[in-house]
Order: C-alpha cells, then sequence, then structure tokens
C-alpha cells in the first residue's frame, strides 16, 4: 500500500525539481563581461579588405556598456561576417563583435572557459561595424 503512495509523490517532486531548474536555465541573464580601460590593451576595427582602424578605448567603452537585447547565439546563426571589432585585453584574451543583419554578435570566453556567442544592438557600435564610424553616413 506504501508503495503505491510513494511512487506518485516521487514523480511529482522529479517533475516539479526539472521544471525548476528548466525555468532556472532558461531565465538565466546573460551578461558580457565588464570592462574598464584599465582591462583594455587596444580595440580596433577590422574590415574584409584588411583595412584596420584603432577605436579610442575610453569612447568604445561607453557605447560597450550600452549594448542591449542580448540574445543568446547557441546556435551559431547568422552571415559572414565583413567588419569586426576586436577588444584585445590585458590579460590577454579577446572579445570579437561581428556584423550580422540589423545586429552584431559579441564571441567571448567566460571566466569558466565556456565559448559565448550572443546578440546584441547598440547604435554607435552597429554604425561603426557598417559605416566604419560611430555616426551614420
Amino acid at each position: 500500500m506504501k508503495k503505491k503512495i510513494i511512487i506518485p509523490i516521487a514523480i511529482v517532486v522529479l517533475a516539479v525539481a526539472a521544471i525548476i531548474t528548466c525555468l532556472f536555465f532558461i531565465n538565466r541573464k546573460l551578461e558580457l563581461p565588464s570592462l574598464e580601460a584599465d582591462d583594455v590593451s587596444k580595440i580596433y576595427l577590422d574590415t574584409c579588405d584588411n583595412n584596420i582602424t584603432e577605436l579610442d578605448i575610453e569612447e568604445f567603452l561607453g557605447y560597450y556598456n550600452q549594448i542591449n537585447d542580448l540574445r543568446n547565439n547557441k546556435k551559431q546563426e547568422g552571415s559572414t561576417s565583413t567588419s569586426i571589432i576586436i577588444i584585445e585585453l590585458k590579460d590577454e584574451t579577446t572579445i570579437q563583435i561581428h556584423n550580422s543583419g540589423d545586429q552584431f554578435e559579441i564571441s567571448f570566453y567566460n571566466e569558466k572557459g565556456e565559448h559565448c556567442m550572443y546578440w546584441g544592438k547598440q547604435q554607435e557600435i552597429y554604425n561603426m561595424l557598417y559605416h566604419g564610424s560611430y555616426e551614420s553616413n
């Protein structure tokens, strides 16, 4: 008689635990690495024609900190980028921002060594990737 009661209770407990775990991973807030000027060696724009333009660190970080609408890009969707902003950090890691459609992709390794790829938006960074200037032409 007790087995008949224990089995349904165990199933309910496992189902609730699975739902809570799924909700935790779905609702986990996406965050970019926090950067200050002292963390950065240099930032530059590299276009498909190998035209490299070094960017002012302080000015770029002002825009970087405004990146919004972060979404996971686990499937690595998107088109081949024609320009990329590379942020070289003093710890010898990099953060890359690739143009793709009306948004851009941010790619980096987190503190656990996991490769993270997010979609994001920010108008001046978008302009730099597509027009080579923070201002739209």
